[in-house]
């Protein structure tokens, strides 16, 4: 596990860096500094759902290593148990709500839809 969890750092943020996609929280915020001239900068503009205490990340959003670490510990943990273990799971951030799973690719298929659309931007870094 320890060992697929360091491969996916890596290969994420090599891809990260590569691609340099702003998140929206920045890309939003400093339109007026993209270099096209159709958008607008909306400073006051905050992410929904803000989680407070929860700093914004200053690398580059994409690709989601939230999401390639998912995957890659549910690969790991199919190998070794299969895909048809079922548990549940409880968070730090949303106290008293609990998630049921029926398989390490659903868990896995819901941790990388909670980024799908807070994460990416179409917009390269300057």
């Amino acid at each position: 596990m320890n060992f697929a969890l360091a491969d996916g750092y890596i290969a994420g943020f090599d891809a990260k860096y590569s691609f340099r996609f702003w998140r929206p929280y920045t890309a939003i915020r400093k339109a007026d500094q993209d270099g096209n001239a159709h958008t607008h900068a909306d400073a006051s503009w905050q992410r929904p759902l803000l989680v407070p205490g929860v700093l914004h990340p200053a690398g580059p959003g994409l690709p989601s290593t939230h999401t390639v670490l998912g995957a890659a510990a549910a690969e790991v943990l199919i190998r070794e148990f299969g895909d048809h273990v079922s548990f549940d799971l409880t968070s730090t951030t949303l106290p008293g709500v609990t998630r049921h799973y029926h398989s390490f690719t659903e868990a896995a298929t819901e941790n990388g839809l909670s980024r799908a659309s807070t994460e990416g931007s179409t917009s390269s870094m300057p």
